[in-house]
């Protein structure tokens, strides 16, 4: 049975999404105060990351079980943070380690593929097929409203929080690779082995004032794009399998054209891939431990705002097992009972 939020402690209204928030917003800010050399208004960083917590955590408070814009805000605010922390790495990139991992990525592709992949994509592009290219690649910014809204709008809070909390890990994974492994688009390395720009349509003009205004210099490893994109490809495969088959051909054109626009090298997808299945892996192993019902603080069992012990398959387990006990205790009593009654 589901409790009324005014009987729920804090740490009950906590949801796996916005503890690995928290997690990173205090985290990334730890580094910018270790490593802000060369980091000008440094200090607004560290305030600006210190009070989105405190905002978050108020949030949470205060709009837990409210049905108006405080609610839908407590839902959604995730998705209003992942632009500007995609953001921040502009200038962020090379916090902790001050030099360009180009060269390695480079060599890096040419072993595996013979060939410097956005260089030999060349021989095959065609304007219709590169207006193609360019709709995989811009379908990415509709893939969280797409597998998240059905979830939202049929109320499957559940799979929604599970969800959300996957894509979260692989946009937190991905900007944590960026600080690691710093490295420029092959737009601008590999520049000099293009015979000249692609040709397109009006949608590769789309697609170059996007970049314009959202792109980042540095962020080429893992590609984000694709870490995010198979993380809820996958994601939905679990919660939404009709949402699945949709976003599957999308999903694998957006890894083709992350490397045929130029914008990344070809292990920076498949990095990309592999560290999206790694975070819904993890995503789905955490989810299940954070979100298990919680003691509040006098001792009694509650659980978080639309979940029931039902719904948690340990706790089910756990019912079921007790159960069985019960039934199998009161089978002995009664052949215990019956053996003494032949006796006598």
């Amino acid at each position: 049975m589901t409790l009324p939020s005014n009987k729920m402690t804090f740490r009950a209204l906590l949801r796996p999404v916005d503890i690995s928030t928290v997690i990173y917003l205090l985290m990334l800010a730890i580094v910018i105060l270790f490593f802000h050399q060369g980091i000008s208004g440094w200090g607004w960083y560290v305030l600006a990351h210190s009070g989105a917590v405190l905002i978050i955590l108020g949030l949470i408070r205060t709009a837990e079980g409210n049905g108006g814009w405080l609610g839908l805000v407590r839902h959604w605010y995730p998705v209003l943070i992942f632009p500007p922390l995609f953001a921040e790495m502009n200038e962020l990139v090379n916090i902790i380690f001050p030099f360009w991992a180009n060269p390695w990525l480079i060599r890096l592709d040419h072993a595996l593929f013979g060939v410097h992949p956005t260089v030999w994509f060349e021989r095959v592009a065609t304007p219709a097929l590169t207006e193609l290219m360019v709709v995989f690649y811009l379908s990415y910014y509709l893939l969280i409203p797409t597998a998240t809204l059905p979830l939202y709008l049929w109320k499957k809070r559940r799979a929604f929080d599970g969800l959300m909390f996957n894509i979260s890990l692989a946009f937190y994974l991905s900007f944590i690779g960026f600080l690691i492994f710093p490295a420029v688009s092959p737009r601008v390395t590999l520049a000099h082995l293009q015979s000249g720009p692609l040709e397109g349509g009006w949608l590769l003009g789309i697609l170059g004032w996007v970049q314009g205004i959202g792109g980042i210099h540095g962020g080429a490893f893992p590609s984000s794009h694709v870490t995010v994109a198979f993380a809820i490809l996958l994601s939905s495969y679990r919660y939404q399998r009709r949402v699945f088959w949709l976003l599957l051909p999308f999903v694998l054109g957006l890894a083709v054209s992350t490397t045929y626009c130029r914008y990344h090298y070809a292990v920076d997808a498949i990095a990309g891939a592999l560290l999206g299945l790694a975070a819904v892996i993890i995503g789905q192993k955490l989810f299940l431990r954070w979100s298990r019902v919680w003691p509040s603080a006098d001792g009694e069992i509650i659980a978080p705002q639309g979940m029931t012990a039902a719904l948690e398959p340990c706790a089910e387990m756990v019912t079921l097992i007790g159960e069985q006990r019960r039934q199998h205790a009161g089978r002995t009593r009664s052949q215990a009972s019956g053996m003494q009654r032949e006796i006598e």
